[in-house]
This record gives structure tokens, C-alpha cells and sequence, in this order.
């Protein structure tokens, strides 16, 4: 147990130290806005659950191997962020969007496993 906790939280780090943070509504990261044609991944998430997004962390760590030239283009969400939240209507994380000029393009909320999560991140990037 203690092992997967580890493991969880170097993963968390791994993750997190890739991604940037949101900057407000109107401007998402350094080099996105809301308005960009290219597609954006954000993650909503809560450090303090580590454990129970840790499905969400192995998927990510599969598309950042299997979609490295795009990794940039994903952002972390924190709970503190609640008019993001808001934004885009989500309650708790853990959460997943992608979105492409404005629109939200695909949804993931709440538990899922890991290959539920890569199937519909690749899918979404593949298209």
C-alpha cells in the first residue's frame, strides 16, 4: 500500500512538473487562450486525492509517450481555480476536458480506469 502511494505521488510529480497552471478565464497557460484551433487538454485536479486520480496520472503518462509534440498543450486545474470550474461545469475533480476553439470536444469526469481514459484522449487526438 505504502509502495503504491510512492509510486502514486512520483507520478503526480512527474505530471504536474510537465503541465503549466491557468492564468484566469480568457487566457488558459502561456500560449493558449480559449479561443486557440489547436486542441487543449485540462485536468482538473486535487493533489490532496492523489490516490483516487492516480488512473488519470497513467493515462497521461501514456499520451505524453504517445502524443509528446503536443504535452504542452495540457493544463492543471486546482479546486482554488472555481471560476474555471465553473466554466466548464465541473463539481470535483478528478476531470479531464479537451477543447478546440472553445468547445469542449471531449469530457472524462469522475472515476474511470486508465485504458477508459487513453481511449478517449487518443481518439480525441488522433482526429
Amino acid at each position: 500500500m505504502i509502495e503504491r502511494l510512492v509510486i502514486v505521488f512520483a507520478m503526480f510529480t512527474v505530471v504536474l512538473s510537465s503541465c503549466t497552471h491557468v492564468n484566469g478565464i480568457g487566457q488558459i497557460g502561456r500560449n493558449f487562450t480559449e479561443a486557440s484551433n489547436e486542441k487543449q487538454i485540462l485536468f482538473f485536479s486535487d493533489e490532496n486525492n492523489i490516490y483516487e486520480e492516480s488512473d488519470y496520472y497513467d493515462a497521461l503518462l501514456e499520451f505524453k509517450k504517445n502524443f509528446p509534440d503536443v504535452w504542452r498543450e495540457m493544463e492543471v486545474i486546482p479546486p482554488e481555480e472555481k471560476q474555471t470550474y465553473r466554466t466548464y461545469n465541473i463539481v470535483t475533480p478528478p476531470a479531464l476536458i479537451i477543447i478546440k476553439d472553445s468547445q469542449v470536444v471531449a469530457e472524462i469526469v469522475g472515476p474511470h480506469t486508465k485504458d477508459q481514459i487513453v481511449t478517449v484522449i487518443n481518439q480525441t487526438f488522433e482526429n
